[in-house]
């Protein structure tokens, strides 16, 4: 036993309980499985294999843990085998990244002949695929596989719409909670999904785009009733046919980007707890016309938060009556735009009955000053509204409270973005 010296603060009777002998090595176990857990996530699993052979301690550890070789790395039969071998019970998770425009180094059916029996703990597959490595991959599946209880899926194209969505295999993971595909042409989904929980669909931004039926899009989604959390990248919609229409009642999370997913949102009922963040950055006239679609919808729920990103910020007048919502608003500019200022000013004084909090970002406030007029003479009581208003600048490091008398905006002083809020009130 080492005795610690007095000026440390332990007496010499005191550092006899203290035992200082043991290696480094000695963490408790399941601390040091952790910290293997937490690797580079650059090195992927290279990271844990090197770790494992740092010493037998480590090793020890690291073989008892069969949680820490889940994540099946499709390299070559021989890792994978290892791999599969060391996480006995554990579930699976398997990610296959191809360079693109570079095919597989081996056939896509020799990766997964070794998965075949261990199918029953399949959890969560990511591919990230070319078109032919990923159509080979669905010969695989329609070939050998029988309902894993996979819960995450993610499928990744490297070309825009070389491959339409594998509808027949989905449907075979009854058990799937979250699904993301990318790049790929639509296909009706025409059975439920009823355990599906996420849904994202993105194409590349750079890609012509071929749009989607409206129609077709909402039937599918009417297959997924359990839905919570739904996001749209880059989709372009045709114009809706008919009133073909459909109930989510489980969606509390909506996100689109791209001006056209408006043309889809208009024909959905939501909850009305629902979180929308709706980001356009399409031309003005686009923008304006199809987010003036959706205030049919929008009027029919109470929207806690909606998030706008747009060039085409006359969308405020159009969306809402002065009495129907009760919104947080982030408006962007996301271009050079010389009448962005203008039509924000104009486009809010309308909806000062139901704003609680305008952030607008990336714009010169001064060139806001001439629109900042009074409220309108048809807006309701002071008293109705407890319409204290407060700029709060945020480009000067934030937080400086600009007050302003009841029922007039502030002065929009400040140079840059602001936040100009209401104290909230009983929806």
């Amino acid at each position: 036993m080492t005795n610690l010296s007095l000026d440390e603060g332990i007496t010499a009777c005191e550092s006899d309980d203290f035992d200082i002998t043991q290696h480094n090595h000695a963490l408790p176990e399941d601390v040091l499985a952790y910290t293997l857990q937490l690797g580079p996530a650059d090195a992927g699993w290279a990271s844990l294999v090197n770790a494992s052979h740092v010493c037998h301690s480590w090793r020890d550890v690291a073989l008892n843990y069969p949680a820490l070789w889940s994540s099946i790395p499709l390299r070559s039969s021989g890792a994978s085998g290892a791999f599969l071998k060391r996480s006995r019970d554990a579930p699976l998770h398997i990610t296959l990244r191809a360079v693109p425009r570079e095919p597989p180094a081996i056939p896509m059916h020799k990766y997964f002949a070794c998965l075949y029996p261990h199918m029953e703990r399949l959890q969560s597959l990511n591919l990230d695929l070319g078109a032919a490595a990923m159509f080979d991959f669905f010969g695989v599946c329609r070939v050998w596989w029988a309902s894993p209880p996979l819960e995450t899926l993610s499928l990744r194209l490297h070309t825009a719409y070389s491959l339409s969505i594998p509808v027949d295999i989905i449907r075979q993971f009854t058990s799937l909670r979250s699904l993301n595909l990318h790049n790929f042409d639509f296909a009706i989904f025409s059975e439920p999904l009823d355990e599906l929980k996420q849904l994202k669909i993105s194409v590349d931004q750079a890609t012509e785009r071929t749009p989607v039926s409206t129609n077709s899009f909402i039937f599918s989604l009417s297959q997924m009733q359990q839905l919570q959390c739904l996001e749209l990248e880059g989709i372009d919609f045709h114009e809706p046919v008919g009133s073909v229409r459909a109930s989510l009642p489980q969606l509390s999370s909506v996100t689109v980007t791209g001006s056209r997913c408006n043309a889809l949102l208009s024909q959905l009922t939501f909850s009305s707890s629902l979180w929308i963040s709706v980001r356009c950055l399409a031309a003005p006239d686009d923008s304006m016309h199809s987010l003036g679609m959706s205030s049919s919808f929008w009027k029919e729920i109470s929207i806690d938060h909606l998030q706008l990103v747009s060039e085409a910020s006359e969308l405020l007048i159009r969306a809402w009556s002065q009495d129907t919502q009760t919104v947080d608003m982030v408006i962007e500019l996301a271009e050079d735009d010389e009448g962005f200022a203008g039509r924000i000013a104009q486009g809010v004084r309308p909806m000062h009955t139901g704003l609680l909090k305008l952030e607008i970002q990336r714009t010169d406030l001064k060139a806001m000053r001439p629109f900042s007029s009074r409220l309108p003479p048809e807006a309701p009581e002071p008293e109705a509204l407890d319409p204290r208003w407060v700029l709060l600048d945020r480009s000067a490091g934030g937080g400086y409270p600009h007050t302003s008398g009841a029922g007039e905006p502030p002065g929009l002083e400040q140079s840059g973005g602001a936040t100009l809020a209401r104290s909230h009130r009983n929806k």
